[in-house]
């Protein structure tokens, strides 16, 4: 197993067996040092689409290079958290113990009362983008096309390109979406002039076209709430505290398991 915690700059990593700190950007390589982690700069990447595909190089370099039975992506500053602690790798087997199954976060229904996810899209990023996916899927994957309008015509969907999944269901999804993403017809020499923020096209495309993946192939979600960590309100500027206490209750329970195993009952 495992689980890529993706980011561009430093930051608190949850201590979690096969949650491995992931680096993107240009400062990954000298990140990663400092950390023991990985970078998406490594075998085959696509490391240098970091700025159009966002965290989406992470998912491409677990895709073509790890061979672990799950797989899977979360936020250097977003987390699954089950039970009021961090889903740890125990209960990832015992979801994914069945074949179809994925692990999302909660859906995405800010914004989307009035607006279906295509207004959505088209209000706050670039309609064309979602119009040349639209037809690249209607050309090269047409049974994909009725799940396509149906999750553009929905309220709501899987945010953030988190996911945690069996190898070949992960596989599978990324195969998909890149052969999607890599030769849908978007002029990127006009994406380059856009803000900073809009460049990022893939990332939110593919934020849209998971939920139609998952609806096509008959996956079951297990919808999992986020634990966002630096939220402007304090309320939510709680990871250290969180995998600190998660760490020292495990750890004590670890060292009560030893002196008891060596007949010390204190």
């Amino acid at each position: 197993m495992k689980i890529a915690v993706v980011s561009h700059k430093e930051a608190e990593f949850p201590k979690l067996k096969n949650y491995i700190p992931f680096f993107v950007g240009k400062n990954a390589n000298d990140l990663a040092e400092k950390y023991h982690g990985l970078t998406d700069n490594a075998d085959d990447n696509i490391a240098e689409k970091n700025p159009y595909y966002s965290e989406l190089t992470a998912l491409y370099w677990l895709w073509k290079n790890d061979t672990s039975d799950i797989k899977g992506l979360v936020h250097y500053r977003r987390y699954f958290i089950v039970k009021n602690h961090l889903l740890n790798d125990e209960e990832i087997k015992q979801i994914l113990a069945q074949k179809d199954k994925m692990i999302v976060g909660q859906r995405y229904t800010k914004n989307l009362k009035r607006m279906n996810v295509q207004e959505s899209y088209e209000k706050y990023h670039f309609g064309r983008d979602l119009v040349a996916v639209k037809k690249y899927i209607s050309e090269f994957f047409p049974t994909y096309l009725p799940s396509f309008e149906h999750i553009m015509d929905s309220h709501s969907f899987h945010p953030m390109n988190m996911m945690i999944a069996q190898r070949e269901n992960y596989d599978n999804y990324c195969e998909w979406l890149f052969q999607i993403l890599m030769n849908c017809d978007i002029d990127m020499e006009e994406v380059k002039k856009r803000p900073p923020f809009q460049q990022r096209v893939f990332g939110y495309l593919s934020e849209r076209l998971l939920d139609v993946w998952i609806e096509a192939n008959h996956i079951e979600t297990i919808e999992l709430e986020t634990l966002q960590t630096n939220h402007p309100n304090s309320k939510h500027n709680r990871v250290n505290r969180f995998v600190e206490q998660r760490v020292m209750r495990t750890q004590k329970a670890v060292d009560k398991a030893k002196r008891i195993a060596h007949g010390v009952q204190k």
